[in-house]
């Protein structure tokens, strides 16, 4: 952002359209600097801020207005890469750590309530996982049908798998293994099952710093679900086992019983 030449500066010359923005408007360019996916919709920034979708709408807006976001795709807005960078610089040299934590954690739980709402709608019979309580002004997206649930699940699959990465490098431990879980159903049916490797690996790890047993079951199995559609019959097999122990381990008599149907098929 700054090569040394106060007159060629990067970070003066955006500087210099930021001053001309609302409040709400520079808050919301800010902030959108902490979000990790490669465009953000107005439901996500309205989580992101904590604000309302109009409020979102708005500030959304006379960023566009004033070419500092781009509105790439229908109701989909993206960062040049070296706006976003200055995005983020602004919100860690403005925003407190806590301020800049709670806006990540609630557009992280924007994408797991969703994402978990959804993975209801593909199979409502799915046993269920519990999801911490939202946090105040998060805007989770309302999918009530199959095909508006699977657009979603698509729209947003580089959003996901880039908020999974974050979550973990950020010390979200929880929705590095729930996100996981909550996207399995759509990226089996859709064929990602490299992305499914890559991400329950993720919650594999997390589960593991969080010591919690049962989550790391979850993520064992899912995995193993993704590897055997790959054709790697042994590895999927010897997942469903360690899936099959940990479930037994914390008492989980649902899990116990999925175990052995995933290790037969």
């Amino acid at each position: 952002l700054d090569a040394g030449d106060p007159v060629a500066s990067i970070r003066a010359v955006f500087s210099w359209s930021c001053e001309q923005l609302s409040g709400p408007a520079a808050r919301m360019f800010r902030l959108l600097g902490l979000h990790a996916g490669p465009d953000v919709t107005i439901a996500a920034a309205a989580s992101l801020a904590g604000v309302d979708r109009g409020q979102a709408a708005a500030a959304v807006a006379e960023l566009a207005d004033t070419h500092l976001i781009a509105e790439h795709a229908p109701g989909r807005y993206a960062f040049h890469d070296l706006l976003r960078a200055y995005a983020a610089y602004l919100a860690r040299a403005t925003d407190s750590d806590a301020e800049c934590h709670d806006a990540v954690l609630r557009v992280l739980d924007h994408y797991l309530h969703t994402a978990s709402a959804g993975s209801r709608v593909l199979n409502p019979v799915r046993p269920h996982i519990t999801l911490e309580p939202l946090q105040r002004g998060v805007v989770p997206e309302l999918l009530s049908y199959a095909s508006e649930t699977l657009a979603w699940y698509e729209a947003e699959r580089q959003v996901l798998i880039a908020a999974i990465a974050q979550a973990s490098d950020g010390g979200f431990d929880q929705h590095a293994w729930q996100l996981p879980w909550a996207v399995h159903l759509f990226f089996d049916r859709a064929g990602y099952w490299h992305d499914q490797v890559a991400i329950q690996r993720t919650a594999i790890d997390a589960a593991r710093r969080l010591d919690d047993r049962a989550a790391e079951a979850h993520a064992y199995r899912d995995l193993a679900a993704a590897v055997g559609r790959l054709g790697q019959l042994a590895e999927a097999r010897d997942y469903c086992r360690q899936a099959l122990d940990l479930h037994r381990q914390v008492g989980d008599r649902l899990g116990e019983a999925r175990a052995p149907n995933e290790i037969a098929i």
